[in-house]
């Protein structure tokens, strides 16, 4: 009810309408984080926003998507390794060092490590591709793919 989803025990079983759900409340998510705002503010006032059908329904929150991704048997991990990476995908280098960042602090492990991998090899096909990215200020995008690396083979050799 929290999430306007409702479907049956045999539809909960399918991982790909639970991959359908949580797709859309990730984008409804990073619609409302993708404006300029506090960070206090985007999680602590609730935001509205008018669905397809007409319905005025709240957006995701951190909290909602954590909340979220139990229900739907995914792990925080697993819910921000897809966040970090989807942050990539669209350019947003400097979202996706700061959410691999934490991931490499709170969750030390080889999953970890895979991300870190991932992220490290696409940014190398980013560059390559000369795509458009958002980076930090004054960072040294080689160096940054040079650290994730390292930080993934640590992760993933421990």
């Amino acid at each position: 009810e929290d999430f306007d989803v409702f479907f049956t025990p045999s539809n909960y079983e399918d991982p790909n309408i639970r991959k359908q759900i949580q797709e859309h409340h990730i984008t409804a998510y990073e619609n409302t984080h993708g404006r300029p705002s506090s960070k206090a503010k985007a999680t602590t006032t609730p935001v509205v926003a008018k669905d397809p059908d007409g319905k005025t329904k709240t957006i995701s929150t951190e909290a909602g998507l954590r909340r979220l991704g139990r229900q739907l048997q995914r792990t925080e991990q697993e819910l921000w390794s897809d966040l970090a990476l989807r942050a990539l995908g669209v350019g947003k280098v400097h979202k996706a060092l700061k959410i691999l960042s934490e991931l490499y602090e709170h969750h030390y492990n080889t999953n970890t490590g895979k991300v870190l991998f991932t992220a490290a090899r696409t940014l190398c096909q980013m560059l390559e591709a000369d795509v458009p990215m958002v980076l930090p200020d004054d960072s040294d995008l080689p160096m940054v793919i040079h650290d994730l690396a390292c930080q993934a083979i640590t992760l993933c050799h421990s």
